[in-house]
């Protein structure tokens, strides 16, 4: 059987996230999970800490995906599909392992598995694949697959989603002078650069989409002119001597300042919700850095549950679980070798599917 019949005939759809803390007493056994084997100082974990002390110790991320699995359980059902379609976490309750287990436990054999991000890097794609093979393998079983399915960067609702949330925010800058700025979680350079099959991939497919978004988005605010933009980066945490993905949003912000920038937009186009690295880093630390310039701030609200996002991000699952998965602009990879471990990490994982 194929990866293209095994998907045709799925009898359930995971949708993984990253995961967040409930409590107080959860935030550093979270963080701990999250930064394992990257040599994180604990003093940076402890600071990170201080951002969910900040929400009492509780991310947003877990209650926004849970709605989001909802809506498109919802719309798969609508669209005559009858598979269960469950969440998991890979640092966080429901962990990846229980929620395949349980599905295993109630008969599943085939079964597809997405993750809630958008690009392609180790640890936005190949990571979920490796929790999945994990799994399966402490599930002893024999005759089950699982199949995880390219990230949604090219789903044409998440940029119609983002269009629709730039547009009214550039169409109210009047005369200042503005610059967009297409907030990106940063890597290190060495992550970046493994992405994809040929590498380069993570910042390649922002940029590609940061171009659709921001053509169509000017004109539709009306502007006589495209506003400059740019790709900026946040929440790095690893070690000093590692370098990162730059420049970092706060850095670009007192640039633009520099160059007479009065008002910048960010667009959080890494995420598909309010992670607490958009609520912290973009709401707090960025609006926080842009208001002691004395320039304006504004943030874009990240797709979540916008309707024009999850109806067709359903359509382009549907493709998958119908078998028709020849339409164009699915998405061009997610395979075998793609998005190599760092660290020559060896790693067992689970199939991917590259369109053809």
């Amino acid at each position: 059987m194929t990866d293209k019949d095994r998907l045709a005939n799925a009898d359930a759809l995971m949708v993984i996230g990253f995961g967040g803390p409930e409590s107080v007493d959860e935030v550093i056994p979270f963080l701990e999970r999250v930064t394992a084997g990257r040599g994180i100082p604990p003093e940076r974990l402890a600071e990170v800490g201080e951002h969910y002390y900040a929400f009492e110790g509780r991310s947003p991320v877990n209650g926004q995906n849970k709605v989001l699995t909802q809506e498109l359980a919802r719309r798969i059902s609508d669209q005559g599909l009858d598979i269960p379609v469950v969440r998991a976490n890979r640092n966080s309750p429901p962990f990846v392992a229980d929620v395949v287990q349980g599905l295993i436990d109630h008969g599943a054999k085939n079964i597809m598995a997405i993750a809630l991000a958008s690009f392609s890097c180790y640890s936005s794609c190949r990571q979920y694949r490796e929790d999945l093979a994990l799994a399966l393998e402490s599930s002893g079983a024999r005759d089950v697959e699982i199949v995880k399915v390219p990230n949604c960067w090219s789903v044409p609702g998440l940029e119609d989603a983002f269009v629709e949330s730039l547009t009214p925010a550039l169409a109210g800058v009047g005369d200042q002078s503005t610059r967009v700025m297409f907030a990106i979680h940063s890597l290190p350079l060495p992550m970046a650069s493994s992405a994809g099959p040929n590498g380069d991939a993570y910042v390649d497919q922002q940029k590609a989409l940061a171009e659709r978004i921001m053509d169509r988005a000017w004109r539709d605010a009306g502007l006589e002119e495209e506003p400059p933009w740019e790709l900026v980066y946040q929440s790095r945490s690893g070690p000093p001597h590692v370098p990162w993905l730059e420049p970092d949003i706060s850095d670009a912000i007192l640039e633009a300042h520099k160059d007479g920038i009065t008002h910048v937009i960010c667009v959080p186009i890494s995420f598909l919700t309010d992670h607490m690295e958009v609520i912290w880093d973009l709401d707090t630390q960025a609006a926080e850095t842009a208001d002691d310039l004395g320039l304006d701030f504004t943030r874009v609200p990240t797709p979540g549950t916008n309707p024009v996002f999850l109806d067709s991000w359903a359509q382009w699952l549907t493709t998958y679980l119908t078998g028709d998965i020849h339409l164009a602009g699915l998405g061009e990879h997610c395979f075998g070798n793609c998005c190599q471990a760092p660290r020559g990490k060896a790693t067992p994982v689970v199939k991917g599917i590259a369109l053809s």
